[in-house]
């Protein structure tokens, strides 16, 4: 459970480090520069935390959607994490009642599968224990 807790904190830190950035005291008023990404809006973070909550006490439609956004979906708001999605997509297929679906599979193989490297599904695997770890039921053994 710590490992969780510290995972999820190290996570929502980089995602709030990413968009902490001051206004630019030297800029004219009314200018809009920007410098960098674009800043993430503090309502997407809000309704990310809230989905993300879902999905950690066992949703399995926030589950679905949180590894949507962490894969790209909603135009990058949060910032994405093709590894922790692909992580949540594992969870997504280890604990679907009765069984994944036929796309659950799919997401797994192009988001998984097909985009990262061997290191990078290995981490997805080692955060897919820690977030099966965290939930309640605890650790499964994975459908593959």
């Amino acid at each position: 459970m710590h490992t969780l807790r510290a995972t999820v904190v190290v996570f929502l830190s980089l995602i709030s480090a990413s968009c902490s950035r001051a206004p630019d005291a030297t800029a004219p008023k009314g200018a809009t520069a920007q410098h960098g990404p674009a800043q993430v809006s503090t309502d997407a973070l809000a309704q990310f935390g809230a989905l993300e909550a879902q999905a950690l006490a066992g949703d399995e439609a926030a589950q679905r959607k949180v590894a949507h956004w962490l894969s790209g979906g909603n135009s990058g708001r949060p910032p994405t994490n093709a590894v922790v999605g692909c992580a949540w997509r594992l969870v997504i297929i280890d604990r679907a009642t009765p069984a994944p679906t036929p796309e659950d599979l799919a997401h797994k193989e192009r988001y998984c599968d097909q985009r990262l490297a061997p290191a990078q599904l290995e981490a997805a695997a080692a955060q897919a224990r820690a977030l099966r770890r965290g939930m309640q039921g605890g650790e499964t053994v994975a459908r593959r």
